[in-house]
């Protein structure tokens, strides 16, 4: 899982930013200017909220950021005021940013010049930005705020006793967070931006199942049982800290989700039956700007919905030369079953270990890593799995989450892979190793870290107990699952499409279950542009691949693709692309590494 974690509570938009100092301009040295620059934007986004800090680095003061209490416990701000402010900051940084000569910064910096020049482009949208201030979300079913926020605090960086107190004042700030979303709220209302009845009613749905037992609330068993563990306490300091936390929760945490569920209620009504966004007047405008965003391109929909359909035309035709390729055994292998040496995940996940070793680079270092299971009361509403990316200086243990009470159509197999190796788990560590500006930790790329999972959750496959030929023909499969998903999420929310229109568009994939037609409509509609990151950004990642298959042809190596995309890092597709032919053009010509990509 991506750090969205206090991206999703502030709301804060991608690299928004960042009020600077004029100390910058003192600097006579360009890359000491430059690296001041971006520590700035890394502090504001750290201080931004409590958990940012939190889940980013552990040693705040290395980086200059306060620690309670000197920094008060904070959520941070939320509302239209804050977001025009985000704006505002975007624009100051970018003009900033131009002032640099990037032609004197290092090759590493000029990657980090791009990064930011990109996204906050992308943000700004010519000057666009402020007209789209009542159509962000904060609340949903699934990657909502109300959703996210128990997971965040369960896994909270306490550091031994460090970060005990810190915690418990920042459960006291709940209550008015959501209160500012609840403003928020009314504000669309009145605008006639509310959510649809479907959506609110699946948000007040979470939301009870949250809170339906308070005194066994995950936030109380979990803290608890993590008090118990820690030795530095007395019995009496334990028992000090539990009845802190406990009164927390119930007088503070529960209180502000029954607040939320009574604004959701009495809101209800003000929204339309169902739909996207396609339906509100900027509708197709800001769903534009947010695939923009997710992704990170500054394609635009119909670019997006073209490219879509040829990798789809590619998908289908791949799937079924492997089937052809394998004759009528491949319709008898087991499919959801592609591993079979072991049902452990441990296991599974240190097979894929030394299994993707072949197409892709070690890593410089072992990586320790846990397997954990989501708490039955967030079970409903949660993701499959999800992998918590370490803070940037702490070297840690990684954590991947397994949802048993997800319903998914893959492996479990599959979905460790997307997770751990060579996904997500692999991926972040990977990047962590280059050493890159901690500011680049600090921003969202869901197009680049959810397209790279998806893709290695294809080539999973490979190192299945599938024959060739079925491999090949999942991967393709898997593919036109994501595209279809993509598709589906365009007509909902660009082109307004309703249930009937999507029902009949999916027939033409063989999907007729209305059930299935129901919660893929629900899901488009309450998280618009969210699968996009995983299908568009995964046609992105096979696109550059295609792209250096054909400029390399016999001399195209997968493991060094793979290597060249991570070495490149989370960015914008056009920044990634912009890097990967700097290095094909180093690969053709005999040299190495990234030159000068101007």
């Amino acid at each position: 899982m991506k750090r969205r974690i206090m991206r999703s509570i502030a709301c804060v938009m991608l690299a928004a930013a960042l009020l600077l100092p004029m100390a910058c301009e003192k600097a006579q040295d360009p890359q000491e200017a430059f690296d001041s620059f971006t520590a700035e934007i890394f502090r504001y986004v750290a201080e931004g909220d409590t958990i940012s800090a939190n889940f980013l680095v552990a040693n705040r003061e290395t980086y200059g950021l306060k620690s309670f209490p000197d920094a008060p416990a904070t959520l941070g701000e939320f509302g239209a005021d804050a977001i025009t402010k985000e704006i505002e900051y975007a624009q100051k940084t970018h003009d900033k940013l131009k002032t640099f000569d990037r032609e004197k910064l290092t090759e590493d910096r000029q990657l980090t010049y791009d990064v930011l020049d990109s996204s906050l482009l992308t943000e700004l949208a010519d000057g666009k930005a402020e007209r789209f201030v009542y159509y962000a979300e904060a609340l949903s079913p699934t990657i909502g705020i109300q959703a996210q926020l128990p997971v965040i605090l369960a896994e909270y960086n306490f550091d031994g006793t460090k970060n005990l107190d810190e915690y418990i004042a920042l459960l006291g700030e709940i209550p008015g967070y959501f209160g500012q979303i609840e403003t928020y709220e009314h504000e669309k209302s009145e605008k006639g931006l509310f959510m649809s009845r479907e959506t609110c009613d699946d948000i007040i749905s979470q939301c009870e199942d949250f809170i339906a037992s308070p005194e066994t609330n995950l936030l109380i068993t979990h803290f608890e049982s993590f008090i118990d563990g820690i030795d530095e306490l007395t019995d009496e300091e334990k028992t000090a800290y539990k009845t802190k936390n406990r009164d927390a929760v119930l007088g503070s945490v529960i209180p502000a989700y029954e607040s939320l569920i009574t604004m959701l209620g009495e809101l209800r009504d003000t929204g339309a039956p169902s739909g996207g966004l396609g339906n509100y007047p900027l509708g197709e405008e800001y769903y534009e700007y947010l695939v923009r965003n997710n992704v990170g391109t500054p394609k635009s929909i119909a670019e997006i919905d073209k490219e879509i359909d040829a990798a789809m035309e590619d998908a289908i035709n791949d799937m079924y030369a492997a089937m052809f390729s394998g004759g009528d055994d491949v319709l008898s292998e087991d499919i959801m079953n592609p591993f079979t040496a072991s049902d452990d995940p441990r296991e599974m996940l240190l097979y894929l270990k030394d299994a993707m070793l072949r197409d892709y680079p070690a890593l410089s270092h072992d990586v320790e890593f846990s397997v954990n299971y989501v708490d039955e009361s967030l079970s409903e509403h949660l993701s499959p799995a999800f992998y918590l990316v370490p803070r940037i200086d702490d070297e840690k243990e990684n954590k991947i989450y397994i949802n048993p009470g997800a319903e998914t159509g893959t492996s479990l197999f599959t979905v460790l892979a997307h997770e751990g190796f060579p996904g997500h788990m692999y991926q972040r560590n990977y990047y962590k190793q280059t050493s890159p500006d901690p500011v680049r930790s600090a921003l969202n790329f869901t197009g680049y870290s959810e397209g790279w999972a998806v893709s290695v959750e294809k080539q999973s496959y490979y190192y299945s107990d599938l024959s060739e030929a079925a491999a090949g023909m999942m991967y393709a499969s898997q593919a036109i699952n994501y595209l279809v998903m993509a598709k589906a999420d365009i007509g909902v929310n660009y082109h307004g499409w309703g249930k009937d229109e999507l029902s009949t568009f999916l027939v033409g994939y063989g999907i007729a279950d209305s059930d299935v037609v129901n919660e893929l409509y629900k899901s488009c509609a309450a998280e618009p542009g969210n699968v996009m990151s995983y299908a568009f950004g995964s046609a992105e990642f096979q696109r550059l691949r295609d792209i250096a298959e054909d400029t390399l042809g016999d001399d195209f190596e997968l493991k060094a693709f793979h290597e060249a995309m991570l070495k490149i890092g989370p960015a914008s597709f056009d920044v990634v692309e912009k890097y990967l032919k700097v290095w094909l053009d180093a690969q053709t010509s005999g040299e190495t590494g990234l030159a000068d990509a101007a």
